[in-house]
């Protein structure tokens, strides 16, 4: 599996998330790319569009780069897809905001949403999940493709938008909350590899 990775940052870093990205353990044919020049959702926007463009990849890793990843992460997450062949596997992790520690794995509960965060998350394993958010998930071409085709034509498959089918209303869902949730309409699941944590 050839791996496309995409680094979203501020313009603002912390040294030591920012060196675990290029130390990220890789293989030959892999390749990266970070976008810290524009908002996060218009940097991956623009970062899967390049992905999609590069057919030679079959995988791309969304990585937020203001995170600290273990050496070996991208290997993980690899080789449980595809010992598995897994649609997407991440990472845990949790939300930058301190003031409240938030898990940004989401339990399946009963399969529809609200989705809630774990409040006690598993360490080890795999485990489906609803949904998570874009900074530490691997994620097949297939998956990205499937989504993006059942959008209008144009439109982004990690593009912020709303789903009254789903919430009942017109706000906007995030791009994450939105993907997460379109994908597994189309039939493809998320898992969370438990034992490796970003």
């Amino acid at each position: 599996m050839k791996v496309f990775i995409a680094g979203v940052s501020s313009e603002t870093q912390y040294v030591g998330s920012q060196l675990s990205l290029y130390e990220l353990a890789r293989r030959a044919g892999d390749e990266m790319a970070l976008e810290h020049r524009t908002r996060g959702d218009v940097a991956r926007e623009g970062l899967v569009q390049t992905f999609l463009e590069k057919r030679e990849f079959d995988a791309i890793l969304m990585l937020d780069a203001d995170q600290r990843n273990q050496n070996d992460l991208l290997e993980k997450l690899r080789e449980a897809a595809d010992e598995r062949d897994l649609d997407m596997v991440c990472a845990h992790y949790y939300k930058r905001d301190t003031r409240t520690v938030q898990s940004l794995c989401y339990e399946l509960g009963d399969g529809t949403y609200p989705y809630l965060p774990y409040l006690h998350p598993p360490t080890e394993g795999l485990h489906e999940i609803a949904l998570t958010g874009f900074g530490c998930v691997l994620i097949r071409r297939r998956v990205l493709e499937a989504v993006r085709d059942s959008y209008p034509k144009g439109a982004s498959p990690v593009g912020i938008g709303p789903m009254p089918e789903i919430t009942g209303d017109y706000d906007n869902l995030g791009p994450d909350f939105r993907f997460f949730i379109n994908a597994r309409k189309l039939g493809y699941r998320l898992w969370l590899l438990a034992d490796v944590e970003s």
